[in-house]
């Protein structure tokens, strides 16, 4: 049975388009096996300093998707066998949760007595990303070899088709960077050209400006010339969604004004 699983693991890895979807198909498939009663991924997350988890199944997936697990070290809810497995990238098992100290945090009146778990990296590269739990039902002496090295089988095949979906956004990534910049500069060499044909200062702002709101990448943008007589920034000019808000907003060049701190009056005393 743990190869059928294996191969509906194999089957899921390689039909996912998207991380999500992969770790869901995973998990549903691992949980059919008959010694693994549930499974979750949790990945990283370096801005909280915790685990998130990601996707599960099986029995207990709803005690999985609220423990809490500290990406740090030092923390009682860092350690356990997540935290070896994701710090030191190897295998951690526990095959009794209630007697293991390590596992402590996590036991509830619910856990069986012979339960373990078995906590393996997901890397990218050479870095950890993630971890998959898995828990299990007790084993029988000289089975547990087969198990565990089917579980790492899974991880191992899903950690290979992070690093594959990695590539394609990296490669997404950049070609939808080069798209900007090329509109960036067809953007620029309008308003170079719009500057060189403008027969009056109007006409070339309001060229400018229709220019720079196109395409709806910007709300709007607009042209504010500082009159000395009055320290205020007088409206020449706008185009995009925001023409009525510049028409009507008060600028001030004086710093100490309620109106002369914002980027505009910024922009104009540092140049």
């Amino acid at each position: 049975k743990m190869y059928a699983v294996l191969s509906a693991t194999n089957e899921a890895i390689l039909k996912a388009s998207t991380t999500n979807d992969m770790f869901q198909m995973v998990c549903d498939a691992v949980a059919t096996a008959g010694d693994i009663f549930s499974v979750a991924v949790f990945m990283a997350n370096k801005n909280t300093g915790m685990f998130e988890f990601r996707a599960g199944a099986g029995g207990d997936v709803d005690h999985l998707r609220n423990m809490p697990l500290s990406l740090d070290p030092t923390d009682k809810y860092g350690q356990g066998l997540h935290g070896p497995a994701f710090h030191d990238q190897s295998i951690a098992v526990s095959y009794d949760l209630i007697t293991d100290p390590r596992t402590a945090p996590w036991v509830t009146a619910a856990t069986q007595p012979g339960n373990g778990c078995a906590a393996i990296p997901l890397t990218v590269g050479h870095k950890s990303v993630g971890v998959i739990l898995f828990l299990c039902k007790a084993t029988t002496p000289g089975s547990e070899q087969a198990i565990i090295d089917f579980m790492s089988r899974i991880a191992q095949n899903v950690s290979i088709k992070l690093k594959m979906l990695a590539t394609d956004e990296s490669r997404n990534l950049a070609e939808t960077q080069k798209k900007r910049l090329d509109k960036m500069f067809l953007t620029l060499s309008a308003i170079n050209e719009a500057i060189i044909h403008a027969e009056s200062s109007q006409q070339m702002f309001q060229v400018i400006c229709n220019i720079a709101s196109e395409g709806g990448r910007t709300l709007g943008a607009g042209v504010f010339m500082h009159d000395p007589d009055t320290g205020e920034f007088t409206h020449e000019t706008s185009a995009g969604k925001l023409v009525e808000f510049m028409r009507k907003i008060k600028i001030s060049s004086d710093q100490e004004s309620p109106y002369g701190r914002g980027l505009l009056t910024k922009a104009f005393h540092t140049k």
